[in-house]
């Protein structure tokens, strides 16, 4: 009677902590619409991330950083997921990646002012160009370039007004918002964007290789996703938070 005490008393305790929820860290840029602190749903990632995980033993838990130093923390594992990510074959050592969430366009701005109208990268060399620091697109580009890294596209966007940059390269999507946003009101009209397009790029979540609960958390974030794209969820999300984007003039 006892050890049948003790072995039920013992198989609760194992249901207990196996059902215990955890706390899992969440790092990424700001990033909007993908990732941002100026939304309840985090923007498209965070949103995607959150259902993704709602039925699950974990809890997100949201933090914005500066780049690089969210890559450094999720290599590392203090993080276990960063939340947008291109898909790079040095990152693949260090992360997990799910399907993807959206397809990026990677485009380059000036000043209104500069009179080029569109661009071969050769004809580019001597020029200051911004780009974000350790980004796919800086790894991709930077040979034979005059790059200035920065640590965001709002750091680089005023560099180039300021003139200290002669062109920035980067999401269109984030640009856009950030120059429909109300730093840049008076300013906006002063920064073009120059075709054609540099490159598109597939935006994913990573989990990191490092995480404590990477097998599991990365099974059941994917798991998630395909359950949000098979229902049609996932692309609602992205048309709602593309539509907060169009209509948003009081983001930062």
């Amino acid at each position: 009677m006892l050890r049948a005490l003790i072995a039920f008393l013992l198989s609760f305790y194992a249901a207990f902590l196996h059902s215990e929820e955890v706390t899992i860290n969440i790092v990424g840029a700001e990033f909007p619409p993908y990732y941002t602190k100026h939304s309840d749903n985090h923007g498209i990632i965070g949103e995607v991330i959150q259902k993704s995980l709602e039925n699950t033993d974990f809890k997100p838990r949201f933090k914005i950083k500066p780049f690089a130093r969210a890559l450094i923390e999720a290599k590392s594992g203090k993080a276990d997921i960063i939340a947008g990510l291109y898909k790079t074959t040095e990152r693949e050592q260090f992360f997990h990646y799910t399907d993807a969430i959206i397809n990026a366009k990677i485009v380059l701005y000036t000043l209104t002012s500069n009179p080029i109208k569109t661009h071969n990268l050769n004809d580019l060399i001597s020029k200051r160009i911004g780009m974000i620091r350790h980004s796919s697109t800086h790894e991709d580009l930077s040979n034979n370039l005059n790059i200035t890294e920065v640590n965001s596209y709002q750091q680089g966007l005023d560099m180039l007004l300021r003139e200290h940059l002669d062109f920035m390269v980067g999401n269109e999507l984030v640009i856009q918002h950030l120059l429909n946003g109300s730093r840049y009101s008076n300013q906006a009209q002063n920064i073009k964007y120059i075709p054609p397009e540099i490159s598109q790029e597939n935006t994913f979540i990573a989990t990191s290789r490092n995480s404590l609960y990477e097998a599991k958390l990365f099974k059941q974030l994917n798991q998630g996703i395909e359950a949000l794209k098979q229902s049609g969820k996932l692309q609602k999300i992205i048309q709602n938070n593309l539509k907060n984007l169009s209509t948003s003039k009081n983001q930062p």
